[in-house]
C-alpha cells in the first residue's frame, strides 16, 4: 500500500453508502480535524494505559495509530492537499531548522 492507494481507498469507503455515506465535503475542515483529534485522543488513553502498567494490546495501539493516520489522510483529501508531500515538506523544513542534513 502507498497513499496514493489509502487516499483513493480511504475517500471511496468514507463516501460509499454502504460504508461511512459521508462524501468528504460533508464535513469542513475544522470538522475533519476534530475527528482526527479524537482519535489521536484513543490513542494516547492507550499509550497513558500502557505507561501504568495496564498492557493494552499492541494491536489496539497498532488500530489507534491507523486511525489516525486514516483521519489525517481524510483531512488532507480533504484540503484538497497530498499527505505524502505534507509530511516531505514538515520533514524538510524541519531538518533545515534544526540543521540536519537530512531530507525526503
Amino acid at each position: 500500500m502507498d497513499f496514493a492507494e489509502l487516499r483513493e481507498t480511504n475517500r471511496a469507503r468514507s463516501e460509499n453508502p454502504r460504508g461511512f455515506n459521508l462524501p468528504l465535503t460533508a464535513w469542513s475542515p475544522a470538522e475533519w480535524g476534530c475527528a482526527l483529534a479524537g482519535e489521536v485522543g484513543e490513542l494516547c488513553n492507550l499509550l497513558k494505559k500502557l505507561l501504568r502498567g495496564d498492557n493494552p494490546s499492541i494491536e489496539d495501539i497498532s488500530c489507534e495509530i491507523g486511525d489516525v493516520a486514516i483521519y489525517l489522510d481524510l483531512l488532507s483529501s480533504r484540503l484538497d492537499l497530498k499527505l505524502e508531500d505534507c509530511i516531505v515538506l514538515s520533514f524538510n523544513r524541519k531538518s533545515a531548522v534544526i540543521g540536519v542534513s537530512s531530507q525526503l
